[in-house]
């Protein structure tokens, strides 16, 4: 938009343009677009002004983080190359000089024709790489006058001609590289990356080289270099600024002292409309689930008067979202809570009576499991850190506030005090407990579907869709299952969701075409690791969005069948979205799910082929009949030996 005339201009058509950059001269834009069709967000440049936009990274990655450099000569920017991990890049806007005085002198060499499109591409390729690198000397490409004693800004010249394959990788670690910035003389690219535990701050020449390790143990984020580029400002921990003195690389702070006065009923109403329009603009459905929209801010706003605290205008917001009847909606933010109650890794006797609680049961690998720690069945706690404890309240708030910290535990074999020997141990927060839990579970399961089977079939369970799991299935599979197994369940049972059913999938469907062998040796199958064995998945009222997709597609590809009860019935991509606070969440809904004939996955609950319903007793005495069910339809399919 012209800020004199207030004239708007479309420069570049969505959707999915996530973010862009002026080059330094202010004459051409890059900005990065995600291809929905194939989920590929490359790198594009168009002119200030409009015109047609050139794709200058042609990868089937993501891309993204633009940055010029101030002499407008390259654009350095974030690439995930590999499973969740970043790195980063150099695009140089020309190519290198020598090549093109080689390439002039064999122009020079060729006939009329071959000089016109010497250069080996279309004609009119090349007429439009020509357009490109010229001066903007033009009314239309000119741009704004500059002022009297203003910095004359360099010239960026742009050769088009096969530019993705100029790409240079700045850093090939395996962590990744988080925000960065280019000294000022464009020499240099300083970064935020955290190897190990702690973040770090690193270096690298633009042209190419080794990496630098500059600080340790220092937080930094939206960096920022001074214009004479002797510092590098930052944002760090608690939301100080900071910087990093060159060429020492010493850190100073900048103190600094502002007050800010809110108005937190208008901020509220703010936030509120802010939510409500993105849902309106952007949901999946733009009959909004045949919701009146404009009807549910009128009926909901008003009570904003009515709210004393953010909890309160979360508890409204969530109201009006459950109008729609959708998954995938939420608002939320940071809350006050008490003291975290810590985990020995023991059940207790809920029967025991009197001094200490009785050790009824302890979880595998967890502290009570380790040898410096050791709890037995049968044994009493009867103190912690000196406080005597029981079957009451008594003995959380003893633990309250103690994960990961050294307790003294008072045990003995009888809930009395004689002969009884302190116990050091370090307890564990409730996602560590969480976690034991689970690898239990899935143990018990693969023993069960190993003995069930006399070792034929294989089990494999997804906890989520995420690229871990994704990587933990393959190691399985692979190692565990392919070339072992004559079959396998696949559960996904209990799992969220995310994204990695297309991953899945492919794994699954490879088909065998050949057969190779080396003299001598037994043949195996191209494609490797291919597997066509009879495979069950199994699924439950707990299995969400992409473990929804995947089964579905799954049966419908005709890998196998489905045992278990309807899933959660919850299938909509969504992303989130901080509202103005700065710290409340927001969640909007974008992408719906719908089968080839038209059936949309949202509010419909996967069916499986074979039902099995797990009763209250099932629950409780630990009976996994719907596991039960997929061994034998397993056995049936694959026969006795």
């Amino acid at each position: 938009m012209n800020v004199n005339t207030g004239e708007e201009k479309v420069v570049a058509q969505g959707p999915f343009i996530g973010e862009f950059a002026w080059s330094p001269d202010g004459r051409w834009i890059c900005f990065n677009r995600r291809d929905h069709a194939n989920n590929v967000t490359d790198l594009h440049i168009v002119p200030w002004n409009g015109g047609e936009g050139v794709n200058v990274t042609r990868t089937p990655y993501w891309n993204g983080n633009i940055v010029w450099t101030r002499d407008g000569k390259h654009i350095v920017f974030r690439s995930r190359r590999t499973d969740d991990n970043f790195d980063l890049f150099v695009l140089p806007l020309e190519r290198p000089k020598e090549k093109l005085d080689e390439e002039e002198r064999g122009e020079g060499r060729g006939t009329g024709s071959e000089q016109i499109s010497g250069r080996g591409v279309p004609e009119p390729l090349q007429l439009f790489a020509a357009l490109q690198t010229a001066p903007a000397d033009s009314a239309q490409r000119k741009s704004p006058e500059r002022k009297e004693g203003e910095k004359k800004l360099p010239e960026v010249r742009i050769d088009f001609t096969d530019i993705h394959k100029r790409i240079r990788r700045l850093t090939a670690t395996v962590f990744n590289e988080g925000g960065f910035a280019v000294s000022p003389d464009s020499r240099t690219v300083i970064f935020v990356a955290a190897p190990v535990d702690q973040p770090e701050i690193w270096s690298v020449p633009l042209e190419g080289g080794s990496l630098t390790r500059l600080v340790t143990g220092v937080a930094a984020s939206q960096l920022q270099f001074s214009p004479d580029g002797n510092r590098l400002y930052f944002l760090s921990t608690g939301g100080s600024i900071r910087y990093l003195a060159r060429p020492t690389n010493a850190i100073g702070a900048v103190n600094f002292t502002a007050r800010m006065v809110v108005d937190r009923f208008v901020e509220l109403q703010h936030m509120f409309d802010e939510g409500w329009r993105l849902l309106r603009e952007q949901f999946y459905d733009e009959k909004m689930h045949g919701v009146n929209w404009d009807a549910m801010r009128e009926k909901y706003r008003p009570l904003i008067e009515q709210v004393a605290n953010k909890e309160d205008f979360y508890a409204l917001v969530s109201l009006m979202l459950g109008e729609l009847n959708a998954s995938h909606l939420g608002v939320g933010g940071p809350t006050v809570s008490g003291a975290e109650t810590a985990y020995l890794g023991v059940w207790f006797d809920p029967d025991h009576r009197g001094l200490g609680v009785k050790v009824a049961r302890v979880l595998k690998n967890s502290p009570a499991d380790k040898d410096e720690s050791r709890l037995r069945v049968g044994e009493f706690i009867l103190a912690i850190d000196g406080t005597e404890v029981s079957n009451n309240e008594q003995l959380w708030e003893a633990l309250a506030d103690k994960a990961g910290r050294v307790v003294e535990l008072l045990v003995n074999d009888k809930p009395t005090k004689e002969g009884a020997r302190t116990v050091k141990i370090k307890p564990i927060n409730r996602e560590q407990w969480a976690d034991l839990l689970y690898d239990e579970w899935v143990e018990t399961r693969k023993q069960l579907v190993e003995r069930w089977s006399g070792g034929r079939i294989g089990y494999i369970h997804i906890r989520a869709m995420s690229p871990g799991e994704l990587r933990k299935f393959e190691r399985e599979f692979y190692a565990e299952v392919v070339g072992k197994k004559e079959a396998l369940i696949i559960d996904v049972r209990f799992n969220g969701g995310g994204r990695i059913h297309d991953e899945l999938l492919s794994i699954l469907k490879r088909r065998l075409y050949a057969m190779e062998q080396y003299r001598g040796t037994p043949p195996f199958t191209q494609p490797f690791q291919v597997w066509q064995k009879p495979t069950i998945v199994l699924i439950n009222e707990f299995s969400a969005s992409d473990a929804e997709i995947f089964p579905k597609a799954f049966r419908d590809l005709g890998l196998g069948k489905l045992v278990g009860v309807p899933t959660y019935g919850g299938v909509i991509g969504t992303y989130n979205v901080t509202l103005i606070d700065g710290a409340t969440f927001f969640r909007v809904p974008v992408t719906g799910w719908r089968t080839l004939d038209g059936v949309n996955l949202e509010n419909y609950g996967v069916k499986p082929d074979i039902l099995v319903e797990l009763s209250p007793d099932d629950n409780a005495n630990g009976n996994d009949r719907q596991l039960e069910v997929a061994v034998k339809e397993l056995l049936k399919a694959i026969g006795s030996k």
